[in-house]
């Protein structure tokens, strides 16, 4: 979806799909299709394309594997993307029905390059990558109608 606004176009993707095998591959082809349509720069759709499959990763591993309930089908998962580009940014918003995440030292104000090279470990490294390729990401829970919902927003800036 194109949209105009005044002089400058906004191109806008959306998806809204239940997390299963097969997210991680809808959610890679609905942002190629926007990169297209955008005329977005290789390194920008580089970059973003890591921090959104990392946070979607993150979901699908997290949201998805590590819930017994999901598993066994009692409960389902549901993810909503919209990624919108203008000639100054790269933007998205993604709600996730999954449980809630422990996000707040993960996304603590530190330097994501410290942050990567200090994790001992692979868990949290996903988010540390996120946070470098990215201007911003920011995590908050909440209250929907449907009820909690887990929300993640992404902003990197357009280099040219």
């Amino acid at each position: 979806m194109t949209t105009m606004h005044g002089q400058s176009a906004t191109h806008t993707a959306e998806l809204r799909c239940i997390v299963d095998e097969s997210y991680l591959d809808q959610v890679h082809e609905m942002l190629d299709g926007l990169w297209h349509t955008a005329a977005v720069a290789q390194e920008d759709a580089m970059r973003f394309g890591i921090a959104a499959l990392e946070i979607a990763g993150n979901l699908l591993q997290h949201g998805l594997f590590d819930q017994p309930l999901v598993q066994s089908g009692d409960q389902v998962v549901v993810a909503e993307w919209t990624v919108e580009v203008d000639r100054s940014a790269i933007r998205a918003r993604c709600r996730d029905s999954s449980a809630p995440i422990d996000g707040a030292g993960l996304l603590a104000d530190r330097d994501p390059v410290t942050t990567l090279d200090d994790l001992g470990c692979e868990h949290g490294r996903g988010l540390a990558l996120a946070r470098r390729s990215v201007d911003t990401v920011v995590y908050r829970r909440l209250a929907d109608p449907a009820g909690w919902v887990n929300e993640w927003t992404l902003e990197r800036r357009r280099s040219a």
